[in-house]
């Protein structure tokens, strides 16, 4: 899940009993979210969670509602997925997801089974193709 947070405020102080609503875009500006209603968390700051793929990042616009100023009523932002954050979904995709061993070569899978995530070489010792006793692996 993909979260998003804004906070608003009314004349300077915080602005609690909205409705803001969000839109999500890509890059390319291809619409994700069309005015989904956020949650108040507390202290004018409202939560939405969306599912999206978690290795891009999206453009955010929150509209606080006409009882703001326009000054304070939108909120631009956005996500941004860093190297180390897609690096750990990489490694509990690894340590918890599908397996294969098939042909001297070890296959890791996304978390829908089918989409390859890395596939190795298995070579024995003697660095020849070999599935039971491997030594080594190398990626493809």
């Amino acid at each position: 899940m993909i979260t998003v947070l804004s906070f608003f405020t009314k004349n300077g102080l915080l602005a609690t009993g909205l409705t803001p609503k969000l839109d999500v875009r890509e890059f390319d500006g291809t619409l994700i979210v069309n005015q989904a209603t956020m949650i108040e968390l507390s202290a004018g700051v409202y939560k939405y969670e969306f599912s999206g793929d978690e290795t891009k990042d999206y453009l955010t616009i929150s509209d606080g509602g006409a009882t703001l100023a326009v000054t304070e009523r939108y909120k631009f932002g956005g996500t941004e997925t860093t190297e180390l954050q897609n690096n750990i979904k990489d490694i509990l995709r690894v340590e918890f997801g599908r397996w294969k061993i098939s042909n001297n070569k070890m296959t890791f899978y996304k978390e829908d089974g089918i989409s390859i995530l890395h596939e190795f070489n298995l070579k024995d010792q003697a660095g020849n193709p070999n599935s039971l006793n491997v030594f080594e692996r190398t990626p493809v």
